[in-house]
């Protein structure tokens, strides 16, 4: 479902900042249906390697596969649509909109489409009441709880129906109780059929009878 062939990432910080490998020849191969565990400190690459998967960013060299389609030199456009119909992210900062209330937050990613207002909407209701969130479908996002935040953030994930779902420290700022019930989400998506990759440094995750692997990242290699 997922190949990197030797991915190197270098940001160049102009002046006499240099330049800074955030990848360094990276080999990965993630089966579908497999939960994979990316495993390392902040600022070893995990993010990047993510980002790149998402075709949110592109790698200074090396070849990048996801469900059949090269993306590593994709232009920005077709990048956009790859990501829309294949991947699901759920950032660590949840990247929500306060305004918007949480019913418009999740029909984002549906929009522009084919389908009309109403079956954008129903789509996107039944995702969350499925996550447990139907009663606050009017409420801005801002006067959401945390914990109702990150599932207002999962369901903007899953309403197109991903084949791919990426997350990144997504217990980082979740109590204990909440990244349980994260745990809980991600064992339905499991049984599902999704392939889920997890970038995190939270223990809880390494041991998880629902994790196939645990790879670890150092300073931009794959351990």
């Amino acid at each position: 479902m997922i190949c990197l062939e030797k991915v190197t990432k270098i940001f160049e910080q102009g002046g006499e900042g240099g330049s800074v490998h955030s990848l360094k020849s990276v080999s990965l191969h993630i089966r579908p249906r497999e939960l994979v565990v990316l495993k390392g400190v902040s600022g070893s690459g995990k993010s990047t390697l993510l980002s790149i998967i998402a075709a949110m960013g592109k790698p200074t060299s090396g070849e990048v596969i996801v469900d059949g389609k090269s993306i590593a030199k994709l232009p920005d456009h077709f990048a956009s649509l790859f990501r829309r119909n294949h991947i699901g992210m759920i950032f660590q900062k949840f990247h929500l909109i306060g305004e918007m209330s949480t019913l418009d937050n999740v029909t984002l990613p549906l929009i522009p489409g084919d389908e009309d207002t109403d079956t954008i909407r129903e789509k996107a209701y039944r995702i969350l009441k499925s996550l447990g969130v139907k009663k606050r479908l009017g409420t801005p996002v801002k006067n959401l709880s945390g914990g109702e935040q990150q599932r207002v953030a999962i369901a903007r994930a899953l309403v197109t129906n991903p084949e791919i779902i990426l997350a990144d420290e997504p217990t980082a700022n979740l109590d204990r109780k909440l990244t349980l019930d994260f745990i809980d989400i991600l064992k339905r998506l499991k049984q599902e059929g999704k392939t889920i990759l997890i970038a995190t440094h939270d223990p809880v995750f390494f041991d998880l009878g629902i994790v196939d692997r645990v790879i670890e990242i150092d300073e931009g290699r794959v351990v």
